[in-house]
């Protein structure tokens, strides 16, 4: 994996543009990083960002095909539009910090047969804390089997309907086995 170092407070926009590598670990120390930082990477399949991250902003993994796994800690507050747009998760967990998603966050981009994509592949959706301000098609084309777990004590969940997505074919349900692993 590609680890930066624990002093790097910031990642420029495009930085790592079409960069081949499979593994990036953000270090804590990184506070911002700039639209499109990891955009085209499309080795990538595995991002850890850091704790000092509260913005992620828009287009940062957009057309990274092989991520599959991505690990957020708390303090994120905002992931900007498109940001995974095109990745291939199967699962998202957010952090209770989370307050809003952007427009297309995890829409599925390029493919327009929804097999391809994240919006053919995201399965769940895993919300720690309460429900966030969501974007326009922020889950677009998600797969038929698109669940959204969260904790029975959150709020702004309800149904039929969740922040405008909804729920045909998309089940909310509460749920307590979020413990902290």
């Amino acid at each position: 994996p590609v680890v930066l170092p624990n002093s790097l407070k910031a990642i420029g926009e495009d930085a790592f543009f079409a960069c081949d590598f499979a593994e990036i670990v953000i270090p804590d120390s990184v506070t911002t990083i700039g639209n499109g930082a990891f955009r085209n990477c499309g080795q990538l399949k595995v991002a850890e960002l850091g704790s000092g991250l509260i913005d992620l902003p828009g287009r940062v993994f957009e057309n990274c095909w092989g991520l599959h796994r991505v690990f957020i800690k708390e303090g994120l507050k905002t992931i900007g539009a498109a940001c995974f747009n095109s990745a291939s998760m199967a699962e998202i967990e957010f952090p209770s910090t989370l307050t809003s998603i952007g427009d297309q966050a995890f829409g599925h981009g390029n493919s327009s047969s929804g097999d391809g994509g994240n919006g053919g592949n995201i399965r769940r959706a895993i919300f720690r804390g309460n429900a966030p301000s969501i974007g326009i098609n922020t889950f677009a084309d998600r797969s038929s089997e698109f669940v959204v777990n969260y904790r029975d004590t959150a709020s702004g969940f309800t149904e039929p309907l969740w922040r405008g997505l909804r729920s045909h074919k998309v089940a909310v349900l509460p749920s307590d086995a979020l413990e902290t692993e």
